[in-house]
């Protein structure tokens, strides 16, 4: 089974659940956060309904504020190439599968934690680095740092570093493990499988 992603990374990356929308000529890649950042968490605050309807709220959001084809390939790495059409079709579908379930069991480790803007530097000409700080009871705080996309006139998170591990890279790194030893076909059995686990509703 593909190893459990670090508990405080994926309850951080909650926070990179937002809306994709049209970036404002005047709005800095720290604003765009600070706004997402807070709407995140006042759903993550506000959870009625069902397990099943959480996660679709869930799928919801990262359909309209990701590219998940884009996160989805860079997570199978150079592996991507090798697969066929039907495979890649298949992979992307058990990759969100698997992303929502995940995500949407970890959202009971939710226990009011509020978020702070710290700063923002330029990468490049189309990428924002932006730092911030998730405050929880008393815990230290954790540093989480956004990679921020303008493309197309809209934002987009293409990653979320936790306490200086990338999520992106932490999935490429397990995945990678498992196409070794099982292949494409093998990843997506296990995707599969652990969505199946975790949301068997879903």
């Amino acid at each position: 089974m593909i190893p459990a992603l670090r508990r405080r990374l994926l309850l951080a990356s909650l926070l990179a659940f937002a809306v994709a929308r049209p970036a404002l000529a005047d709005e800095t890649a720290g604003e765009f956060i600070r706004a997402f950042g807070e709407e995140t968490l006042n759903l993550l605050a506000n959870q009625p309904g069902t397990e099943a309807e959480r996660a679709e709220r869930l799928r919801g959001l990262l359909d309209r504020g990701f590219d998940m084809a884009t996160v989805g390939r860079a997570a199978l790495g150079p592996y991507w190439r090798q697969a066929d059409e039907t495979q890649r079709t298949v992979y992307l579908a058990a990759f969100v599968d698997f992303i929502v379930a995940t995500y949407s069991v970890r959202i009971r480790d939710y226990n009011g934690e509020t978020f702070e803007l710290v700063g923002e530097r330029p990468l490049d000409d189309k990428d924002t680095l932006v730092l911030t700080r998730v405050h929880r009871h008393n815990k230290e705080p954790l540093k989480i740092d956004y990679r921020v996309r303008t493309r197309d006139g809209e934002r987009h998170i293409i990653d979320v570093i936790v306490e200086g591990l990338s999520m992106l890279t932490s999935q490429r790194q397990e995945f990678a493990a498992v196409v070794q030893r099982e292949g494409v076909d093998g990843l997506i059995a296990q995707l599969r499988a652990r969505a199946d686990e975790l949301m068997p509703t879903l």
